[in-house]
């Protein structure tokens, strides 16, 4: 997996076009029943990868049950359950994004 990421900065790094960041999509698994936060995949990777390939790190997404159900919907969960765990990490990286994108502007 790390591989493919490296890959693809390589890739959009000698194609010229900005890379905003790396995002750790999956970085875990949260429990509907408990909450708690499994680390199937291990966790760090993109944080690691950002550093060694020196490119902003933007955040992790865990898994979670709502977001593929809210999308399955057409409400994607960050309007459906806007103060939800998963939603406030979205919009944090959104966030992220949108200064870097104002600040090059």
């Amino acid at each position: 997996m790390q591989e493919d990421v490296r890959k693809g900065i390589n890739l959009v790094l000698n194609s010229k076009v900005p890379v905003i960041g790396i995002i750790e999509n999956m970085s875990g698994f949260i429990c509907p029943h408990c909450q708690e936060e499994v680390h199937i995949f291990g966790s760090g990777n993109g944080e690691q990868m950002a550093k060694k390939m020196d490119v902003p790190f933007l955040g992790k997404l865990p898994l979670n049950v709502e977001t593929p159900v809210s999308s399955d919907t057409g409400t994607p969960v960050v309007i459906k359950d806007p103060e939800s765990d998963i939603s406030v990490k979205i919009s944090k990286i959104v966030d992220e994004i949108e200064s870097k994108i104002i600040t090059k502007s």
